[in-house]
């Protein structure tokens, strides 16, 4: 099973829940160039109005998308550290990720994944970095190649 983990940047927005809101505050971000890696919004359905909160992660940020982030409000949020996993689709991995992310004793923040055609991506948020290193290495080692002892004839 092939995959990579790496640890990402998330970045946040409010916005308000009204039609068009994410459109808007993505314009500019996709007008420097920005490419959005992750991203997941979530607003109250019957609160019209309220504050919809926008969570990212991009990748290859250069001074003038960093520009458009902030000009969209787009902020680091260094109280969310993250792990970007992707790679090769099969059946049970989250479950797989999530056993070692538990058996670790490391508390979740965030799940969101997807798969398409034979790949997949998890975004995970932690609680703290030392979390996210941790569970890293965890995840990193479902990917290893299980050694098989050699019967002795």
């Amino acid at each position: 099973m092939a995959f990579t983990v790496r640890k990402v940047k998330i970045r946040s927005v409010e916005v308000k829940h009204e039609v068009g809101a994410l459109a808007k505050a993505l314009a500019p971000v996709a007008d420097a160039g920005v490419d959005i890696e992750a991203i997941a919004a979530y607003a109250a359905k019957t609160d019209a109005g309220a504050p919809t909160q926008m969570f990212c992660s991009v990748s290859g940020v250069d001074r003038k998308g960093a520009a458009a982030l902030r000009a969209a409000g787009i902020q680091p949020d260094p109280a969310s550290p993250a792990l970007l996993i992707q790679g090769d689709n099969k059946v049970g991995l989250t479950r797989q990720v999530a056993q070692a992310v538990a058996a670790a004793d490391i508390s979740m923040c965030v799940c969101i994944g997807l798969t398409s055609g034979r790949k997949f991506a998890i975004l995970l948020g932690f609680e703290s970095d030392a979390d996210a290193t941790t569970a890293a290495a965890k995840i990193r080692a479902l990917g290893s190649p299980k050694k098989v002892a050699k019967k002795k004839a």
